[in-house]
């Protein structure tokens, strides 16, 4: 019942870190325009924020995925349950930066929106609530 407020450090750090997650984004946008190369440490920064940004949810009730309190820090931690690791990519196409982040991304984010956000929580946070209700009553001893 309290993980959620547990997590409120991670929270705070990862607010300041997107925001240095979107500055960077915006360098890497010109790098890969200009050169067609994602730069390594900027590649390695924006990983390392996603995959705290999938530990801190995977605890504190976004996915319920494990009771282990997540480790600070960007680098990877391999005796935690959730892990995140993209590869790389070796050359990327100019033209697709130009266009992935607003045409191809519409769709996704619609389907993105359906399932997680809405006035009323989304299709995921309906059935989180059902599970966390089913679960508060099945804990509940039988009455006879």
């Amino acid at each position: 019942m309290v993980k959620w407020v547990l997590a409120v450090p991670h929270y705070i750090v990862l607010f300041f870190l997107w925001t240095a997650f979107a500055v960077v984004s915006v360098m890497a946008f010109f790098a890969i325009l200009f050169t067609e190369r994602y730069p390594r440490p900027l590649f390695d920064f924006n990983v390392s924020v996603l995959r705290w940004s999938w530990r801190v949810p995977c605890y504190a009730y976004g996915a319920l995925g494990t009771d282990q309190y997540p480790p600070s820090g960007l680098g990877p931690d391999c005796s935690y349950p959730a892990q995140l690791d993209v590869a790389c990519p070796e050359r990327l196409y100019r033209g697709l930066v130009l266009m992935k982040w607003w045409l191809l991304a519409i769709p996704h984010c619609l389907v993105i929106g359906f399932f997680a956000g809405s006035v009323r929580g989304g299709v995921i946070g309906m059935l989180a609530l059902v599970t966390v209700v089913t679960l508060a009553f099945r804990a509940l001893p039988a009455c006879r």
